[in-house]
């Protein structure tokens, strides 16, 4: 039994959402993506390239750091530290790791590199409109900045929106399931206590005993992907269930790794994700394929997708 799980957004409005060249046309960001979840999740996502033509002496490093900001209010994000082979070196030979990094990696010259952004905060007011630019800073020596640049992104307009994209669960009819060792009381009780005594079918059940969404119902997903770590159905639902609640996509995906691409529900999750990380177009690729799979959630997620 296929059981649907409506993840509401609050989606913003994007002035401008193509492909920008930044930091002297070596540096271009695409895809960008500004998302308030309805459980007031911010998620900020792009894809960010290092152009051929980008040149990085082997001892200076470059920070690429996005910005939110709107009117004296912003937010510095976590920066991507990209380092010369003989700076990246010394770094691994002191063991240097700048915790407040998003990633740090080598500059392989005359070479096209990507790095796949996304991160989430909590939403706060002043974000209602917002715009997100990047700083990028080339350093010398002792970090001294020898080039400097603030180039904006993208602005954004956050409202509330009738999307629904829809979110496909997997979950057996409790009838089908093996005859329980436990009642539904005694599940309730166990899986906060002794976990490892439940088969995945009583977790099962007992989710579908919650309202989609609530506490308890995405607790019990929780602990059937931590107590069933490699089978696909608990990694469908940990992916569905991270989906819905609005938070870490990069979880999310890591947990759909592990189920079949030919399932219609991991199909159509993947291309929720997509959607949330302004992905339009590749949304629509995983929506259809997972259509053809037989999969209803799609069938709605194409229809709204085109509105």
């Amino acid at each position: 039994m296929k059981k649907i799980g409506c993840l509401l957004l609050i989606a913003c409005s994007v002035l401008g959402t193509q492909a920008q060249t930044v930091y002297k046309g070596q540096v271009r960001v695409e895809h960008p993506s500004v998302v308030r979840s309805s459980d007031n999740r911010l998620t900020i996502s792009m894809d960010v390239i290092l152009l051929n033509n980008l040149e990085i002496s082997s001892n200076r490093s470059a920070v690429l750091t996005p910005i939110l900001e709107s009117g004296a209010a912003r937010r510095v994000l976590p920066p991507i530290v990209v380092y010369g082979h003989n700076r990246d070196l010394v770094s691994q030979r002191n063991s240097q790791v700048l915790r407040y990094a998003y990633t740090m990696l080598r500059r392989r010259q005359k070479t096209e590199q990507k790095i796949h952004y996304l991160v989430q905060l909590p939403y706060e007011h002043w974000m209602q409109t917002v715009k997100l630019s990047m700083d990028a800073n080339l350093c010398g020596c002792r970090n001294k900045v020898k080039v400097h640049s603030l180039e904006p992104i993208m602005s954004t307009l956050l409202r509330q929106s009738a999307l629904q994209p829809a979110i496909a669960y997997l979950l057996p009819p409790v009838e089908a399931a093996n005859a329980p060792a436990f009642n539904a009381t005694e599940i309730q009780a166990i899986i906060h206590t002794c976990p490892q005594q439940l088969s995945l079918e009583e977790i099962f059940s007992l989710a579908q005993t919650f309202e989609p969404g609530s506490e308890s119902f995405n607790h019990a997903f929780q602990v059937a992907v931590l107590m069933f770590p490699e089978d696909t159905t608990a990694n469908l639902n940990a992916a569905a269930m991270e989906i819905q609640r609005g938070g870490d996509l990069s979880l999310a995906k890591s947990y759909l790794a592990k189920t079949s691409l030919k399932t219609g529900a991991t199909l159509n999750n993947r291309g929720v994700i997509a959607w949330l990380e302004g992905d339009l177009n590749t949304a629509k690729l995983f929506f259809l394929s997972a259509e053809k799979a037989g999969c209803a959630q799609a069938t709605t997620n194409l229809k709204n997708i085109e509105k």
